[in-house]
């Protein structure tokens, strides 16, 4: 069975409630005879050490780190940590 990682975030800016926490409530809520981890990022650098520990500790096949952004309708993969 493949072991994933599934990352999202707490509140940011104007979003109380982070959409990425509502569709990792939503797969958690849902799954069945899988192995997802789920871990709930702060919005900041330093909780990236955490995420860090955790996967050098871990032997994850795949990462799915998700996030929102505010000029968007959908919810998105991260593709980098820090927007430019």
């Amino acid at each position: 069975m493949n072991k994933v990682l599934f990352t999202y975030f707490g509140p940011y800016s104007d979003f109380e409630i982070n959409p990425s926490e509502i569709l990792a409530n939503e797969i958690e809520k849902n799954r069945e005879n899988t192995s997802i981890d789920f871990m709930k990022l702060d919005v900041s650098f330093s909780s990236v050490e955490n995420l860090i520990a955790k996967i050098q500790k871990n032997n994850y096949e795949y990462i799915i780190l998700t996030g929102v952004s505010r000029n968007s309708k959908k919810i998105k993969l991260e593709t980098q940590a820090k927007n430019f």
